[in-house]
């Protein structure tokens, strides 16, 4: 079946790794690198891009790095996630934490992300706030954490549209 001729499928990079869980911090998975992830992809003939998660995938080191690889295989990055959930520091929370240097360290890594999408011509990022909620009832005050979170959205759309890169909610 052909779905149309301009839909291209991408897939999130993560998946073709080892990748920890509860059960097994070390994964289930050979660890392998990103370059040897890339070449994998870009055997299966129908996809084009690649979701890249900040830190784990690209940093702002090795960054050219990424970009190479990826057009070295004829891949590109369709989104890139900015890492507000896999830093200890964001054990309770990012954009809602209650520790201001931390709140002030998940904005950097979202403008991190903005940035990086820019330099991979990827024009999207996602924020997935995975770490921002709360365990138990009345942990947070709830007003004071929606109004963090809209506040850091609302940051990050007009930081991002000043590069021309969309934003994704997960």
């Amino acid at each position: 079946m052909r779905i149309r001729e301009n839909i291209e499928f991408g897939t999130t990079i993560a998946l073709w790794s080892q990748c920890a869980d509860r059960f097994l911090s070390q994964g289930y998975k050979e660890s392998i690198t990103f370059k040897k992830k890339v070449e994998l992809i870009s055997k299966i003939k129908d996809i084009k891009g690649v979701d890249l998660y900040g830190d784990w995938d690209v940093n702002p080191a090795n960054i050219d790095s990424v970009k190479k690889t990826l057009a070295d295989y004829g891949l590109k990055t369709f989104i890139l996630t900015a890492n507000v959930a896999s830093l200890h520091e964001f054990g309770k929370g990012a954009v809602t934490s209650p520790v201001e240097k931390y709140r002030k360290l998940a904005w950097e890594k979202i403008k991190e992300a903005i940035d990086m999408a820019e330099t991979l011509d990827c024009n999207m990022i996602n924020l997935w706030l995975g770490q921002d909620g709360y365990d138990y009832p009345l942990q947070i005050d709830y007003i004071w954490g929606w109004n963090k979170i809209i506040d850091t959205v609302k940051e990050a759309a007009d930081f991002a549209q000043g590069k021309n890169i969309k934003r994704a909610l997960e």
